[in-house]
């Protein structure tokens, strides 16, 4: 599996706009740290294709977890790991992730920043908003679907709806790649040429909504 390549790192000392780092303040691998000035995502885990692998703590799974950031809001996703997911103690699957956050994983500990830039700096540290106000600016803050898991796939959030069916954002669990699946409604079965034809539209489109690979 081919996985995009984050951001490159940056000096907080020349950020011009607001940013998220992600640092590991304890544990292997302590000092670390991606940092993000514009949307990205970032898989974490021990596989070798990952694109941020922690291979020194054997208690992470090969695609452990996921990290969606569009600065200043961070968003975080469980690939159903068999340890999981710490904020603050509390296990979690999905998350908003804010300033001064720890994630824990195994036997290493994140730290996520939110800062300015240089030309913010007399606002102070940007605070993330709630879920209800984050859908109104960032598009991946969304309620959660009623249905958490279709199979291997955990379900993220859903992307769009129709009359033939609902569209969700997933994440294959065994191999940690994003899909979009559909759901068809049962009484869009006795519709074979509308289920054609949604189908088409939805192959054609959809590869565009999220950065990443996707399958139908």
């Amino acid at each position: 599996m081919k996985l995009p390549k984050p951001s490159p790192q940056v000096s907080g000392d020349n950020q011009r706009g607001p940013a998220v780092t992600l640092r590991i303040i304890s544990g292997p691998h302590q000092t670390e740290h991606f940092v993000f000035d514009s949307y990205n995502t970032l898989v974490v885990g021990r596989a070798a294709d990952v694109q941020w692998r922690l291979d020194k703590d054997l208690y992470f799974s090969r695609y452990h977890f996921r990290v969606e950031m569009n600065a200043p809001a961070c968003w975080l996703v469980d690939f159903g790991s068999a340890n999981g997911v710490h904020v603050y103690g509390k296990r979690v699957q999905n998350s908003d992730l804010k300033h001064g956050d720890c994630i824990e994983c195994g036997k290493i500990v994140f730290e996520v920043t939110v800062a300015v830039g240089a030309e913010n700096e007399a606002d102070g540290t940007l605070i993330l908003p709630s879920r209800e106000a984050a859908d109104e600016t960032v598009d991946f803050a969304r309620p959660q679907p009623a249905v958490q898991k279709i199979g291997d796939f955990a379900i993220d959030r859903e992307l769009g709806r129709g009359s033939m069916g609902v569209v969700y954002h997933t994440v294959h669990q065994p191999s940690g790649r994003e899909v979009a699946v559909k759901l068809i409604q049962p009484t869009a079965a006795d519709k074979p040429e509308a289920m054609s034809s949604s189908c088409e539209r939805c192959s054609s489109s959809i590869s565009f909504a999220i950065r990443g690979s996707w399958s139908i």
